[in-house]
């Protein structure tokens, strides 16, 4: 949101720096959903995460969903539209050093700031997704 005469209130080189900024953040967000975009199937098969853009090419959806015990027949889950997406290297201690060394956690920031945003591990040596004891590979 902007207010008032920003040429009043910040210098040129100040406007220019924000606006370097804000395509950096861009830039990252659509190498973001170009890593992600797809269908990622569980090893089992009866969990997956959908990532898909907007209509418009300027947001990502993404859909986490699994089976139900009850019924094969019926994927369940959630899906949010992601507001920002960014990676950073990843300084957990669930995996071993030499795993973790080349994990990427990647935040999807919900759209909705009520709810949860999506985090996933991106293990960048073998191009899958970890999480929850499970790997998911690209469809």
């Amino acid at each position: 949101m902007t207010m008032g005469d920003e040429a009043l209130y910040y210098s040129d080189a100040e406007r220019q720096a924000q606006a370097e900024r804000e395509r950096a953040e861009r830039e990252q967000m659509r190498n973001t959903f170009a890593l992600l975009e797809g269908t990622w199937i569980s090893e089992d098969g009866l969990q997956k995460y959908v990532f898909s853009m907007d209509e418009d090419g300027d947001g990502l959806r993404a859909e986490e969903l699994w089976r139900s015990e009850e019924t094969e027949q019926k994927w369940n889950g959630w899906e949010l539209c992601v507001e920002s997406a960014f990676q950073t290297p990843y300084f957990g201690g669930e995996y071993s050093e030499d795993v973790a060394e080349h994990l990427q956690e990647i935040v999807l920031g919900n759209s909705d700031h009520a709810a949860a945003d999506l985090h996933v591990l991106y293990d960048t040596q073998n191009e899958v997704i970890l999480g929850s004891g499970l790997t998911y590979h690209r469809e």
